[in-house]
């Protein structure tokens, strides 16, 4: 993102994107033969609804229920130049197998349009919401649930 000038760098307080919930989530990287890391993604489980998470703030403004234990997939990413060869589906795809294993009754997720594309396929529903966050600007997201 930051090379493709989407990102605001004046967010963050070092070249790194991190926050809270990095810790305690789920990482998944997508990487070529020779190693190259090419794709990410995170997944955070919430047992409560935690209002810090602005996921989670988004959905209780909308008063969207949200059944519990839920998982918040975030952060999804592929590599300009390995785009369209079935990374980000792979990478949501694994996400959604380890919230099923972890017991999670739903998943929230704020996507790009073009995930929000994918995710429609895989059974997540459009919340009918849609947001800009700071450190994207320009970029909508849309508000999913499955």
């Amino acid at each position: 993102w930051k090379d493709e000038g989407s990102l605001n760098l004046s967010v963050f307080s070092s070249e790194s994107w991190c926050d809270e919930f990095d810790g305690s989530g789920y990482h998944w990287i997508a990487e070529t033969v020779d190693g190259q890391i090419v794709g990410a993604a995170r997944m955070h489980l919430f047992r409560e609804l935690d209002e810090s998470s602005r996921d989670v703030a988004l959905w209780r403004r909308c008063g969207q229920f949200v059944p519990l234990p839920t998982v918040d997939f975030g952060r999804l990413v592929v590599r300009s130049d390995y785009r369209r060869r079935g990374i980000a589906q792979m990478l949501n795809e694994v996400r959604m197998i380890a919230a099923r294993n972890m017991g999670a009754k739903s998943i929230i997720v704020t996507a790009s349009e073009a995930n929000a594309r994918q995710l429609l396929k895989l059974g997540f529903v459009d919340i009918n919401e849609r947001i800009e966050f700071p450190e994207r600007p320009g970029v909508i997201f849309v508000a999913m649930q499955y």
